[in-house]
Parts: C-alpha cells; structure tokens; sequence
C-alpha cells in the first residue's frame, strides 16, 4: 500500500497550510488548517464532503468560511494516508 502514516499526513497538510493557504489567508485559529483541525483531520481522516461532517460542527462552524475551498486539496492530502 502506498499510505502514509499520520505523521507524514501531519508534515504535508502543515506544508500545503505553509505553502498555499499562507498566501490569502492569516494561520490562526480560525484557519481551516490550524493546529486543532489538523489533528481533527488526522482523527477522521476525511476525503469527501460527507466524511468532512464527522468533524465535529462546533470545530468546522469556526474556521473561515472561505477557506472551505481548500477541502478538495486537503481531501487529496488524505487520501493518501487512508
């Protein structure tokens, strides 16, 4: 299998937060990458729209809103570790 472990998961959505989101967006708590939602995102491990809603509401109701167009990118991000 190709997947890798939740440590790597945890270095590459870190490094897409760094790389891409950094650009438009400040990193804080309301990232949708923050240090909170990484962990949520390696405790799910969502790779759709459907698993997103695992995440549990109160954590994705604080995130900035317009950053959900990055879900995609981080589904894919995922789904390498699924």
């Amino acid at each position: 299998t190709n997947s890798i472990g939740d440590e790597d998961l945890r270095v590459k959505l870190k490094e897409f937060r760094d790389i891409v989101i950094s650009k438009d967006y400040n990193i804080d708590r309301k990232c949708i990458l923050s240090g909170l939602m990484i962990e949520q995102f390696i405790k799910y491990k969502p790779v759709d729209i459907d698993e997103w809603y695992k995440i549990p509401k109160k954590l994705r109701e604080n995130i900035d809103g317009d950053q959900t167009i990055y879900l995609e990118d981080i589904f894919e991000i995922i789904e390498m570790a699924v």
